[in-house]
């Protein structure tokens, strides 16, 4: 019996005398691993200050499109004062969109694009659960060349 017990003592003490990264199971220290590099991030795509369109869209507006839904939504913004003039950190993301066979220009505008940055502005469109007149939702009907739809939100 007393083996085990000073085999048990032993092993406690090589552990705890030994190197720090060598008691962490599945942490290994640098150069025993090759270490992959990171992707680096897309930056944004950025037609018009302001504005980012969102990858994985169904095709791509023009930029002559973007600006032409610029001059409709400035009309449509012009009452509210979160929205003009434009502060730097607005924005508004847009993506080309294909819903029931109809070419749209999907819409989102927030007055801040808080932690993400710029970065995360193109590669989804963010979430944002609270907002009132500084975040709106909206639609461009590329056959109508209207805004179909528009609404803050939350809507209240």
């Amino acid at each position: 019996m007393p083996s085990r017990i000073t085999s048990l003592i032993l092993a406690c003490a090589i552990l705890a005398t030994s190197a720090p990264h060598a008691q962490d199971l599945g942490v290994y220290p640098p150069g025993w691993i090759p270490e992959r590099p990171l992707p680096k991030p897309q930056p944004p795509t950025s037609p018009m200050p302001h504005w980012y369109e969102v990858r994985g869209g169904g095709w791509q507006p023009s930029l002559e499109t973007v600006q032409h839904i610029a001059s409709l939504l400035k009309a449509r913004l012009a009452d509210n004062s979160r929205f003009n003039p434009p502060k730097p950190d607005h924005a508004i993301q847009f993506r080309g969109e294909i819903v029931d066979g109809a070419r749209i220009v999907r819409l989102f505008g927030m007055c801040s694009i808080g932690l993400g940055g710029p970065s995360a502005l193109s590669d989804a469109f963010l979430e944002v659960r609270d907002g009132g007149r500084c975040v709106f939702d909206a639609e461009f009907d590329m056959a109508e060349q209207a805004i179909k739809h528009f609404s803050y939100y939350p809507q209240g």
